[in-house]
C-alpha cells in the first residue's frame, strides 16, 4: 500500500531494504576438455566425412553413366581438374578442350 507521501508502507523517508546479489564464478572450463566440446568436434568431423562420401558417390554416379574413370579419393582426384572437367562436360552436354598442365606452364614460363 502506498501512503500519501508516495513511499511504500506509508512511512516517510524509509525506503525498503536493498538486496545485493553476489555471484562468484569459478574459472571457465578449459575448451576441448569437456565431453560436450569433444562430442561437437567429433560430430563436425563425422558430418564432413559423410558429406565427402555423399558428394563422391554423386560424382561417381555421373561419371559411370558416361564411362569415365571413377573418383576414389575426393581431394586427390579433383586436384588436377580433369575429373571436374569431365563432370562439367557431362552436366552441360558440351565438349571442352583440356590442356595438359605442362603445356600451360610452358606457355606462361
Amino acid at each position: 500500500m502506498t501512503h500519501r507521501s508516495g513511499l511504500p508502507g506509508g512511512a516517510r523517508g524509509i525506503s525498503p531494504p536493498r538486496v545485493t546479489w553476489v555471484v562468484r564464478l569459478g574459472d571457465p572450463p578449459a575448451l576441448g576438455n569437456a565431453p560436450y566440446e569433444t562430442h561437437l568436434t567429433h560430430s563436425k568431423y563425422e558430418r564432413e566425412d559423410v558429406q565427402k562420401k555423399t558428394f563422391a558417390k554423386w560424382i561417381n554416379s555421373q561419371l559411370v553413366k558416361n564411362g569415365k574413370p571413377l573418383v576414389a579419393d575426393l581431394f586427390a582426384d579433383l586436384r588436377d581438374g580433369e575429373v571436374l572437367l569431365s563432370l562439367l562436360e557431362i552436366l552441360t552436354a558440351q565438349q571442352y578442350v583440356s590442356t595438359p598442365r605442362s603445356e600451360v606452364y610452358a606457355y606462361y614460363a
